[in-house]
């Protein structure tokens, strides 16, 4: 069922594609504005594309987690088949990691030591959610055995339940979906950083001659810090206290919407201080005003869609092969109408491939809703980039503190989550903004 509905909303998008580029045909033709009906259709065909878009690769995971479960299913079959197996098969967390054994307790693996430990673990952690369980009865599980929980005490996270979060925020952020993520870090800290503009020059020496010292790779410039970032959620304690109510579940789900939105923020447009250093801070650390580029548009409150084209030039040329677009929603939509006037081809080219983006220009483009979006003169509206030269530290440590007595005037309990993380541009060369003259 999933194929036929992507090809089916994949037609779907196509033909909205195909009614845009009529509209602004006329438009051309007729040498005149949209009329106000016409920009309205104009707009919600550019919102029927995007949601299209995003049904197709909702449907295309669906797929990819079928596959999963069908090569696990082969594996168990392949196994039973050769009779090298009994009834005490265990299936691994990914395909090819099968581990055989027994019924008895002599018999587990590590493996299966490790997942009945997460099990108590998540068991303690979701007693530690509801409010109605006594800290007392916590101390059976293996939360954390080095710190008091009593008292509003943060517990650490198990590490499973903790990757299960970076995992979730990799899926809500698009920043984290392109740019390089580092190894976790095991608890908060720091990590010197190299930073540079481009590679000095190496120079032909004699027998008793050495070169200079290369003064453009500079290392320590900005060290990476895994800085606190911390959420609090206030939940009704009549939610809390339903025993079928799955507390694990709902704070990851909704504590991690909020960290993914306002991580995005950052790792685009903050400052760097006690937080990361976003690609379109401006900032000798990053990436600095000196990649900003105005060429190619036409004022400074209409997009020049020849800026677009020139950003890609101005990357150097190992980098772009890898580079792509990130521009707001509305940028995207003035980025579709655009067409080359010697050939008369859009630049833009919708993708047909479920998971795939769309391009323009013959690169990738992403959308982000929290890249700038405002139209005026000296303001940022676009990026060409390689963002695997854009990195991100975390700590796999993750806090989480529960506070029953702070809201009791409205039966609420406080959740708290902390986490450490930072980011920022390493090599400023691989990045070009866009700026409106």
């Amino acid at each position: 069922m999933s194929l036929e509905l992507i090809k089916d909303l994949t037609e779907k998008r196509m033909n909205c594609f195909s009614q845009l580029k009529a509209l602004v045909d006329l438009q051309a033709a007729e040498k005149r504005a949209l009329t106000q009906v016409e920009q309205e259709t104009f707009s919600a065909m550019n919102a029927d594309m995007d949601k299209f878009k995003s049904q197709i690769d909702a449907e295309k995971s669906k797929l990819d987690n079928v596959h999963l479960l069908e090569v696990r299913e082969a594996e168990i079959y392949s196994a039973l088949k050769a009779g090298a197996v009994g009834p005490g098969l265990i299936i691994g967390d990914k395909p090819g990691t099968t581990i055989l054994g027994g019924q008895g307790e002599g018999n587990k693996t590590e493996a299966d030591k490790a997942k009945e430990i997460y099990a108590k673990q998540c068991e303690g952690l979701e007693l530690y959610f509801h409010s109605d369980i006594k800290r007392k009865e916590l101390e059976q599980y293996d939360l954390r055995q080095d710190v008091m929980t009593q008292g509003g005490y943060a517990v650490v996270a198990p590490v499973p339940y903790a990757t299960e979060i970076l995992n979730a925020l990799r899926d809500q952020s698009v920043m984290r979906q392109l740019c390089d993520i580092m190894p976790a870090l095991d608890s908060p800290g720091g990590w010197g950083q190299l930073t540079a503009s481009s590679m000095g020059r190496p120079t032909r020496v004699g027998e008793r001659q050495r070169a200079a010292f290369d003064t453009s790779l500079v290392f320590g410039q900005r060290e990476m810090f895994t800085h606190d970032q911390e959420l609090t959620q206030k939940i009704t304690n009549k939610l809390l206290n339903n025993p079928n109510a799955n507390m694990l579940g709902l704070v990851k789900e909704k504590m991690t919407e909020s960290l993914a939105d306002e991580q995005e923020y950052e790792f685009i447009l903050a400052d760097g201080v006690k937080k990361p250093l976003g690609f379109m801070y401006p900032s000798a650390d990053g990436v600095p005003s000196s990649r900003q580029f105005s060429g190619g548009h036409v004022s400074g409150t209409a997009i020049g869609i020849d800026n677009f084209i020139l950003l890609a030039t101005k990357v150097h040329e190992r980098l772009r092969a890898g580079g792509s677009y990130l521009v707001h929603t509305d940028v995207q939509y003035q980025m579709r109408i655009q067409k080359s006037l010697s050939s008369g081809d859009y630049y833009w080219q919708p993708s047909m491939v479920a998971g795939a983006p769309d391009r323009f220009n013959g690169y990738p483009v992403y959308t982000s809703n929290k890249m700038p979006a405002t139209i005026t003169s000296g303001s940022l509206v676009g990026a060409f980039a390689n963002f695997s030269e854009y990195k991100i530290l975390d700590s796999s440590r993750i806090l989480i503190s529960v506070e029953e007595h702070l809201y009791w005037e409205t039966k609420e309990t406080g959740i708290s989550m902390t986490m450490f993380n930072d980011g920022q541009p390493r090599r400023a060369e691989a990045f070009a903004i866009s700026k409106m003259p």
